[in-house]
């Protein structure tokens, strides 16, 4: 068995003046993966291998706030692509989400 470390830097784009609400972060895992800790807190939901946290604001001033756990598994597939639902003022029509990562996407890095 060996362990993984994910991390996830969030922040809002400073164009939505009043920010992000009810943010949902969600990751499916492959099939023989466990949670071993997350900070903040992730909910661990085992039927669906997934990963899951919650954030009911997020101000487009703050810095990114950074999100992590560390994971158990035999075995290191691709991972699924992040699903991140939210909501916000205004129009998003201009705007294009943009991964910043040193990580191959889908890549476990090694604890």
């Amino acid at each position: 068995e060996t362990s993984a470390q994910l991390i996830l830097l969030i922040a809002t784009n400073p164009a939505l003046r009043q920010g992000l609400r009810d943010i949902s972060l969600s990751i499916a895992m492959p099939e023989d993966t466990a949670l071993a800790t997350s900070d903040p807190q992730a909910a661990w939901q085992p039927h669906t291998q997934t990963l899951l946290w919650k954030i009911s604001r997020l101000p487009p001033t703050e810095a990114p706030r950074r999100y992590s756990a560390s994971l158990t598994g035999s075995r290191w597939t691709p991972m699924q692509p992040l699903q991140i639902q939210f909501g916000c003022e205004g129009s998003l029509t201009s705007m294009l989400p943009k991964p910043q990562s040193s990580a191959t996407a889908g890549e476990a890095v090694p604890a």
